[in-house]
């Protein structure tokens, strides 16, 4: 595995991953010509992200990509809790877990 910092690319086990957009979000298969561009999530990708959590969402979808943001760390939260999370960084310098 090899991860770059800042906005370079990221290559896991060979595959590469780009930079456009975060290791969650390209695991949920977001467009980054669609992803965070509006003022709200749009209902695909609502419903690509449901799926990873561990419960269904409210009859509202997320009214902002703030709240869509948070519903992504729950998602790597949860993602964590289940054994199925994936660790990038230096334990020295901080871990981002997916």
């Amino acid at each position: 595995m090899t991860v770059k910092s800042k906005d370079v690319d990221w290559k896991i086990a060979g595959i590469d991953y780009g930079s456009k957009l975060g290791y969650l979000a390209r695991v949920l298969e977001f467009n980054p010509e669609h992803y965070k561009k509006g003022k709200t999530p749009s209902p695909d990708a609502v419903g690509r992200l449901s799926a990873y959590l561990p419960y269904p969402l409210p009859q509202e979808p997320p009214a902002s990509w703030h709240q869509f943001d948070a519903l992504l760390a729950l998602a790597s939260g949860w993602r964590f809790c289940q054994g199925q999370h994936l660790v990038f960084g230096d334990e020295g310098e901080g871990l981002i877990i997916v």
